[in-house]
């Protein structure tokens, strides 16, 4: 029967959160997964037991035994491949993952096309996220829409753990593409300036390009 929760970087500093609120409500049933053991072991002394501890190491030879008892995977680490997903699509495991690498979730949205037994929820977060439902909101509100920009002010006293900072400052450099005109195009981070209205004291600021999905 499956009825196990498990997190991939349970233990890490978004991970953990989701671990303890999960933990709350279903104890015995979430599992903190990743590569260090020992750091599972203690986080889930740390939770009383509510949050159990596994070891996942996404670079090790997978076995995938555990996806029979789990229902929910929830990912809060960056990945290489689609194998984890694929793996708990077929089994009929629910799959969220809250990254933010627009490349990797590209990958992952062509498992659409391959026949499922499990659901699959990207982008889940603030930015992205909420952000790109705040966008398909407005564009379904007005008459036309011909571009959407979506403008992150970062700095604003929000909490971010060592895996979340490592990736930013790994993407300050980068080419990635985006869709332009229903055709990719290629851009680098930090290019194509544009003056955005944040409100308030904050006024007018310059915002660039970064790939956050």
């Amino acid at each position: 029967m499956k009825k196990h929760i498990v997190v991939i970087g349970g233990y890490g500093h978004v991970g953990a959160q989701i671990c303890r609120s999960l933990g709350e409500k279903y104890p015995g049933r979430v599992y903190a997964a990743g590569r260090n053991l020992d750091h599972a072991e203690r986080f889930s002394q740390e939770t009383g037991g509510q949050v159990k501890p596994m070891r996942f190491n996404r670079d090790a030879p997978a076995d995938w035994d555990w996806l029979k008892t789990t229902k929910l995977v929830i990912v809060c680490i960056d990945q290489e491949n689609t194998e984890l997903a694929e793996a708990c699509l077929a089994s009929g495991t629910d799959y969220i993952d809250i990254t933010a690498n627009g490349s990797f979730l590209a990958q992952l949205e062509q498992l659409n096309d391959k026949a499922c037994r499990g659901t699959g929820l990207l982008s889940v977060g603030l930015a992205p996220g909420l952000t790109n439902l705040l966008a398909q909101k407005a564009a379904q509100a007005l008459d036309e829409t011909s571009r959407i920009d979506i403008a992150i002010m970062l700095g604003l006293g929000d909490s971010h753990g060592k895996a979340a900072i490592e990736w930013t400052v790994d993407h300050l450099n980068t080419v990635y593409d985006v869709k332009e005109n229903g055709h990719l195009m290629e851009v680098s981070s930090f290019t194509d300036g544009r003056r955005t209205n944040f409100g308030g004291r904050l006024g007018r600021r310059t915002a660039y390009r970064f790939p956050i999905r």
